[in-house]
């Protein structure tokens, strides 16, 4: 995470023509990548509607075009080697996993390993180079994104009320026939995913931009779409998110810090809490009581805590979860779990240390900037809550994802940087006024 601007002195010293020699060179990636930005906000809301897949090849073109202008600092340098372990250490693994090594170009296409390492990469790149926006730029950045959410916020409530109408004469106009109930209100319903996961930098950048009523719009909307599409784990998410929110812009660093500790407990504890409410047979005796997806769920986390027993040192190995189908149907819809059960201890402990290294970045940046590090401690939230319930810990689009929403993150941080340059630059007007 960049340093506040405000911890750094204006200067009168010989170095000020260096700097404005520079400052076109910076005005001029700074456009570049605020045309990135665009390219996101159009591409964010057709992605989250017809398909979340899409944003695995969104993200990787943005990550693409951001590789030129990537300047890594030493907080960079930190994060990206703790993610580049845990990729390093899933791919060892997969040669004693059940599931076959890559044997031909179109396997390895395919092998979940590659994936990681191109979002090492891409994701990388998005999110380093989303610091160095140019304040100006991170306004308009934050703006753009928050015209296509409010597009997509639009666009989900009316499905949400029709019946995923749209989508299905979209369905009808390709020619695709498909159980509607099922399979288009189940697409609809990822983009409240999306909506959740951008609510927390876009809703702050736009409230602090001054486009309080369009904040006020997007927030609204991003609250109803989710729970009028019945999904539990972006309302859950979102609602808990907004403690932590409140309580890192009240009390600022201690709060981010008492976050850290929950994010790389729950990285260690969960899986094996879930073990020990499987052999009490407290998970079977709740099991009647849910809904059958639910249900379902409980099953897997019985089954998978349960093998995950049996090598808990090394894991079963990377993707190990796909091989045990009629228990786990693709992975075990519980993150921590996941990791646990195909990587081990030593990934466990490589997880547990990524969300601690985040949650520790935020943490320190709310010694100044509270409204940032809140916005990223309940983005970070977000992220672990649903991962904690839907979806694969290796499924690229939501890598994807939660790459987007930290990158938002650091463009909020530029805009606000900005907004206080501005407050200092008044203030020293009117002091050599008095």
């Amino acid at each position: 995470m960049s340093q506040s601007l405000l911890n750094r002195a204006p200067s009168r010293s010989s170095s000020a023509p260096s700097a404005a020699a520079a400052a076109p060179a910076a005005l001029g990636g700074g456009r570049y990548l605020l045309g990135v930005w665009i390219l996101l906000a159009v591409l964010t809301p057709l992605s989250a509607f017809l398909g979340a897949r899409g944003f695995a090849p969104e993200v990787g073109l943005a990550g693409l075009l951001c590789l030129p202008l990537v300047r890594l600092r030493a907080t960079d340098l930190t994060g990206l080697l703790l993610f580049a372990l845990l990729v390093a250490w899933a791919v060892v693994s997969a040669f004693w996993s059940p599931s076959p090594l890559p044997h031909d170009i179109k396997s390895f296409s395919r092998f979940t390993g590659l994936h990681l390492f191109q979002q090492l990469l891409f994701s990388g790149a998005l999110i380093v180079t989303a610091r160095t926006l140019p304040p100006a730029y991170a306004r308009k950045a934050i703006a753009w994104m928050g015209g296509g959410l409010l597009v997509l916020t639009a666009v989900v409530l009316f499905e949400s009320l029709t019946d995923a109408r749209l989508l299905s004469a979209l369905q009808d106009l390709v020619g695709q026939k498909s159980n509607i109930t099922h399979w288009a209100l189940r697409t609809v319903a990822q983009g409240g995913y999306v909506l959740v996961m951008l609510f927390w930098p876009v809703a702050a950048g736009l409230w602090a931009g001054g486009r309080r009523k369009l904040a006020i719009a997007f927030a609204v909307g991003a609250v109803l779409a989710p729970a009028l599409l019945h999904v539990a784990a972006p309302v859950a998410a979102l609602a808990s998110s907004a403690v932590l929110f409140g309580l890192v812009v009240w009390l600022g660093r201690p709060a981010a810090l008492a976050g850290m500790v929950l994010a790389a407990g729950q990285s260690l504890a969960i899986p094996w809490l879930m073990r020990g409410l499987a052999e009490d047979g407290l998970f079977q005796a709740l099991r009647g009581r849910l809904p059958p997806s639910w249900a379902a769920r409980v099953d897997i986390w019985t089954f998978t805590s349960q093998r995950m027993a049996e090598k808990p040192w090394l894991g079963w190995g990377l993707d190990a979860s796909r091989m045990f189908k009629g228990h786990i149907p693709l992975h075990p819809h519980d993150a921590p779990l996941q990791v646990w059960f195909e990587l081990g201890a030593l990934g466990a402990i490589l997880g547990a240390m990524i969300w601690g290294f985040i949650f520790w970045r935020y943490a320190e940046a709310a010694r100044s900037r509270r409204l940032y590090a809140a916005a990223g401690c309940a983005t970070a939230w977000c992220a672990m809550i649903i991962g904690a319930f839907s979806f694969s810990q290796w499924q690229e689009w939501w890598i994807c994802l939660v790459a987007l929403a930290f990158a938002a993150c650091a463009v909020l941080a530029r805009q606000l940087d900005g907004s206080a340059l501005k407050r200092q630059g008044g203030s020293a007007k009117g002091g050599s006024r008095g």
